[in-house]
């Protein structure tokens, strides 16, 4: 047994040991990407890895309808392809950490050249514990309309936080690296596009600040280099010369698809004046540095005069753009930014003249980052053995693989496609953005909401065959509490979990 005094001398150890380390940040970071704890495939927003999926054990979801329309993030699909190719899709959770590594050592760096630059590693650990604290209570990291920057999820806008990481650079005097990494974050997302304009704006605006005229034109030019192919592959896949078809079809994602993102009057309430609240703080705080200051004015001047004009106008053109999406990089930016001022005047007022009560706090932070790192951890690693633990009717269905064609689904029921492998009419989470193939997603839903809504049976039929016609469906999935339906004249494969499952190949005249 450890004898007490051996214990004693080992919490003395721990408590005088030296925690300034000019580089924890860099353990500290590996730490908090471990933290996050992964969500399982394939849950939130994972239908982007739709096309990146289409291997052996995912062959059949290349006759889906949603793979096959133009892919808005074709740079996200080649990267996770060749990923999950050369490697498994565990090296997605290796890359999610990665990002989420960058993440806190973007803004570490950031507060560190703003705040604390002077103090070395003195702040380090507590720092991190506050993030840790922030990340996890979510409001004072995440943005307006419910968009956030960094979740457990893997997915296209998580590669946003390059441009807290341009920010780092532009603040470390490397400007070329800074507008890379600004439009890489829109190259990957192309909603990022305009952040990514802003930011790069607030670039300029400082290099016009200090007449630095020659440098303002190469900044310039570079950017506009970098982007255009990017302008150039929106223009040749996803702009419409029709005047009504992308009025249509902007109405549909905004309205009724995400009116909560995309118009203000939707979004906005009194929770959102803390956002505004934790901007101007670090406005006030950050006045003086100038590459901190200007950009961050730029950005959010920006985005407010557009999110203004956008909620007095409702234009669905203007919030499809998103812009108001900055706060989602700007937020934990400035929330760090504040509470890191708050630190060094605690650390001056208290902590500087108590050099063991400052030891015994960075001991008690660094147990509570490695607790919750570790149990993040184990979060991740379950998430890749428990596939469908989450969806047990995906995978009862999954055992009929071979034989299934298509699905027709409630709409409602989004993990279905993923967590099968198999091809399913259409959903409501997963919408493509080519104006004329949203219009084809509105029409998918409506027939198959008449189709499950429908108490008439030859109502019932006659939207099955109108959907047959548009992709031959082999399966049905429908609740169990649908008393009366057409479909009790077919094989039926399964009843569990609420649900009944339909063969219908060899029955009603279903097939085209």
């Amino acid at each position: 047994m450890v004898s007490f005094s051996k214990l004693k001398d080992f919490t003395k150890n721990l408590i005088n040991y030296d925690f300034e380390n000019k580089y924890n940040f860099l353990f500290l970071s590996l730490l908090f990407g471990l933290s996050i704890g992964q969500y399982p495939f394939f849950e939130e927003n994972h239908v982007n890895l739709i096309r990146a999926l289409l291997n052996s054990d995912y062959n059949k979801l290349s006759n889906d309808w949603l793979a096959q329309q133009t892919d808005h993030v074709p740079i996200f699909t080649f990267i996770s392809t060749y990923l999950i190719k050369f490697f498994s899709l565990k090296s997605l959770n290796v890359l999610h950490i990665l990002l989420s590594i960058v993440y806190a050592l973007s803004i570490f760096l950031l507060c560190k050249k703003i705040i604390f630059e002077n103090l070395s590693g003195k702040l380090t650990i507590l720092w991190f514990l506050l993030l840790y604290i922030i990340f996890k209570e979510k409001s004072f990291v995440n943005g307006v309309a419910g968009q956030y920057l960094l979740n457990p999820a893997y997915q296209a806008s998580t590669f946003g936080i390059f441009l807290i990481s341009s920010w780092a650079f532009f603040i470390y005097k490397k400007e070329y690296f800074s507008i890379i990494f600004a439009i890489l974050a829109a190259a990957i997302h192309p909603t990022y596009l305009l952040q990514a304009f802003f930011l790069i704006s607030g670039f300029l605006f400082y290099f016009l600040f200090k007449k630095r005229y020659k440098f303002f034109f190469k900044i310039s030019i570079s950017s506009l280099i970098l982007v255009s192919p990017i302008v150039f592959y929106i223009f040749t896949n996803f702009i419409l010369y029709d005047p009504i078809i992308n009025f249509e079809a902007q109405k549909i994602q905004s309205e009724l698809r995400i009116p909560h993102h995309a118009h203000v009057n939707s979004w906005f309430s009194s929770k959102d004046f803390q956002t505004l609240a934790v901007i101007l703080i670090a406005l006030s705080i950050g006045f003086k540095k100038h590459r901190f200051f200007i950009p961050l004015m730029i950005v959010f001047f920006m985005s407010l005069f557009l999110s203004i004009y956008q909620f007095y106008t409702s234009s669905n053109f203007l919030g499809l753009l998103y812009p108001w999406r900055s706060s989602v990089y700007i937020v934990p930016v400035c929330s760090m930014i504040i509470f890191s001022k708050i630190l060094t005047v605690i650390y001056f007022k208290y902590l500087i003249s108590y050099v063991k009560i400052n030891k015994l706090l960075n001991l008690i932070s660094i147990i509570l980052i490695t607790v919750v790192s570790l149990a993040g951890l184990k979060k991740t690693v379950n998430s890749t053995k428990n596939k469908n633990l989450n969806f047990p009717i995906a995978s009862e269905i999954s055992q009929f693989k071979n034989e299934i064609k298509r699905i027709l689904i409630p709409v409602d029921l989004e993990h279905i496609r993923l967590n099968t492998g198999i091809p399913i009419f259409i959903d409501w989470k997963s919408i493509p953005f080519k104006s004329d193939e949203t219009l084809e997603w509105y029409d998918r839903i409506k027939l198959t909401n008449s189709f499950f809504n429908s108490k008439k049976l030859d109502k019932q039929n006659e939207f099955l065959q109108k959907i047959n016609k548009k992709d031959y469906i082999s399966h049905v999935l429908i609740r169990d509490y649908e008393n009366e339906h057409i479909l009790d004249e077919c094989n039926l494969i399964f009843k569990n979990y609420g649900y009944l499952f339909y063969e219908i190949k060899d029955c009603l005249n279903s097939q085209n």
